[in-house]
């Protein structure tokens, strides 16, 4: 049986059955071989653990199996093809495993933070990597849009269908801000 590549996974279950049948075909993989997720478990789990960042306005639920994660904070940089490939960049949160080390390294969950601006009408016009394609929203707020980067799942680290399953429960949801954000744009 052919694999099917874990983002075609993630990003089937994230757009609907519609899509994931035509991605499936395009990738051309029988329909038969195609599984999807087994979130239902999951949904129940997520609920019991949550990481808050009022500081850009979001709350990401994660299973009891997280506890003890870690936030990194880095900067994301890529290019608005849209506005004459204009550098642009901002946050990039990643949530981290607890179990992760440097010798068994785990899937990450990163979390991208854009304005929304920075975003436009769906995003398509920016390039973060030389994958051919743009991130993922996986959510929004008033002020911003948070998406998961192109391929961020290729590794095939430790976690990855976990991380896949935690992400397509649709995890992010809107809080209020804290005063002051911290945000900048990137050039």
């Amino acid at each position: 049986m052919r694999k099917i590549a874990p983002s075609l996974v993630w990003f089937s279950a994230l757009a609907g059955g519609a899509f994931a049948a035509k991605a499936v075909a395009a990738a051309g993989v029988p329909a038969e071989s195609f599984r999807p997720l087994p979130v239902s478990a999951f949904e129940h789990a997520a609920q019991s653990l949550v990481y808050r960042n009022p500081e850009y306005g979001f709350s990401f639920s994660l299973p009891a199996s997280w506890r003890g994660y870690g936030v990194l904070a880095y900067r994301w940089r890529g290019v608005d093809a849209g506005h004459h490939e204009e550098e642009t960049g901002g946050p990039l949160l990643v949530i981290r495993h607890p179990l992760y080390t440097d010798n068994d390294p785990r899937e990450d969950i990163p979390i991208m933070v854009f304005t929304k601006k920075q975003w436009g009408k769906d995003g398509s016009m920016l390039m973060v990597s030389p994958a051919g394609v743009g991130p993922a929203e996986i959510g929004r707020n008033r002020k911003y849009v948070f998406a998961l980067p192109p391929r961020f799942a290729y590794d095939g680290r430790q976690g990855v269908d976990e991380v896949l399953a935690i992400v397509t429960a649709r995890p992010l949801r809107a809080i209020p801000f804290s005063r002051q954000s911290t945000f900048k744009n990137t050039r």
